[in-house]
């Protein structure tokens, strides 16, 4: 769904705003609330486990977007848990030479990186298989069309609210700028509860990883 169709939901609100500054801020909209909900999940195309190696590179499958977090993995068919380097750091030896046939922890040292633990022994074909959470890019045209359609208004609003809150425009409206902004963290609460229940009306548990 690309930006032109928000348009009859943004621009009747945003006077003299150019068609290019509102795809701006709707990309920005869009990348900060698919960042904060993690409402777009995929599953990435299945990585080689190396030996000794802890980091992998975390790409998204689907064209103009970037990862934002791992949501679940699995190392040679075996459930990871995320950890922090805090816990790890209360181990007795260095966290970071220690190695198993079968991680079982993984850190985020960022949002392209994925820290497997402990390190795996030996290779493994297709060993790591991740479910991660994705986000339009700096250069994307549009959205996924599911997305657009369950959360055009949202978006929209994001998108009055950051174009209102600019100062000294024809368009900027500080009142309403809050209103739509109110409207806009709200729909992202309610998208990050949608997420963790996998878009059903199923109960959220806890997830507990495993003690060390």
């Amino acid at each position: 769904m690309v930006w032109k169709n928000f348009y009859n939901y943004v621009l009747p609100d945003l006077p003299g705003a150019s068609e290019a500054l509102v795809d701006d801020k709707l990309r920005q909209a869009a990348i900060e609330f698919c960042s904060e909900s993690r409402i777009h999940q995929v599953l990435v195309t299945p990585v080689n486990l190396v030996a000794d190696q802890a980091e992998y590179t975390l790409v998204s499958p689907e064209a103009e977007t970037d990862p934002v977090a791992v949501i679940w993995g699995w190392a040679n068919g075996n459930p990871i848990f995320p950890m922090t380097k805090e816990r790890l750091a209360t181990l007795p030896l260095n966290w970071r030479d220690d190695t198993a046939t079968t991680p079982s922890c993984f850190l985020q040292p960022d949002a392209d990186t994925i820290q497997l633990y402990p390190k795996p022994s030996a290779a493994a074909t297709a060993g790591l298989r991740l479910e991660i959470a994705i986000c339009p890019a700096l250069d994307a045209t549009g959205v996924a069309d599911w997305l657009g359609r369950a959360y055009v208004f949202d978006l929209a609003n994001g998108c009055k609210a950051l174009m209102m809150e600019s100062p000294g425009k024809p368009w900027s409206t500080p009142d309403y700028a809050m209103r739509f902004r109110a409207k806009f963290e709200h729909a992202k609460k309610e998208a990050r509860i949608a997420a963790a229940r996998s878009l059903t009306n199923a109960q959220q548990r806890v997830r507990m990883s495993r003690a060390w």
